[in-house]
């Protein structure tokens, strides 16, 4: 639990997070994810990195490295809503700041937090693959 950390380690968590998403943020990790999901916007790829970062350093350097690897950890639905289930961690991305807020009661950690050595580009990736999950498909036939 996070909130029984000091404040030093919780805001080394986030920044620990921050630099690991960084590195989640490709085009091939959000292919995959578009066909994990049946389709990907945005906000539903910053969910998928946060469920990767959830399953382990391995999991997002096999994945980085083969995106199709991530196939292993997605279970099939028995209803098809997406093409896997079990994808997303919506909510882990703030789980630093409230850890911070509960442990300090003050809402300042995005000012008590320096991303200033942490690599982050914030620029979306360039895509490489077309919005089409028949092209998809042929680039990563193992999740197809």
């Amino acid at each position: 639990d996070l909130r029984e950390l000091p404040v030093e380690a919780i805001v080394a968590f986030q920044k620990r997070y921050r630099l690991v998403d960084s590195r989640c943020y490709t085009s091939g990790v959000w292919g995959a994810a578009y066909l994990i999901h049946g389709g990907c916007s945005d906000d539903a790829f910053e969910d998928f990195r946060g469920w990767m970062i959830a399953l382990g350093e391995d999991v997002v350097a096999n994945a980085i490295a083969d995106p199709q690897t991530l196939g292993r950890y997605a279970a099939k639905p028995v209803v098809r809503y997406h093409n896997y289930g079990n994808v997303e961690c919506d909510g882990v991305q703030y789980a630093a700041r409230v850890a911070y807020e509960y442990k300090t009661g003050r809402d300042d950690f995005h000012e008590v937090v320096s991303y200033r050595n942490v690599d982050r580009d914030r620029s979306i990736p360039v895509i490489d693959w077309a919005d089409d999950p028949s092209v998809l498909a042929k680039r990563f036939p193992q999740l197809a």
